[in-house]
């Protein structure tokens, strides 16, 4: 009777480890994929966040005098890079 007492636990443990095996690559699937859909979502919303900052805030200060041959180029450049500086690489961290 012992033998198949033993035989029983032998097989529960096994199927239990199967079980927690299925489980592990499972997991480990999910977390592959995962990671891949929020890679992908991250580099969308930079590219999104970076058209959205050159065509609203940068683009309607841009004027002809940026051109280095330009008199004034100094100036003109100066600003935008100040609005660049503070609209656009601004921390945001703290939002």
């Amino acid at each position: 009777m012992p033998r198949r007492s033993t035989s029983v636990t032998s097989e529960v443990t096994r199927f239990g480890l199967a079980g927690l095996a299925a489980v592990a690559l499972l997991a480990g699937l999910v977390l592959v994929a995962v990671s891949r859909v929020s890679t992908s979502e991250s580099l969308r919303s930079a590219r999104d966040q970076a058209r959205l900052a050159g065509y609203g805030i940068v683009e309607p200060v841009l004027v002809d005098s940026l051109t280095l041959d330009h008199p004034g180029s100094d100036t003109a450049i100066q600003a935008i890079d100040s609005l660049v500086q503070t609209r656009v690489l601004r921390n945001e961290s703290s939002e």
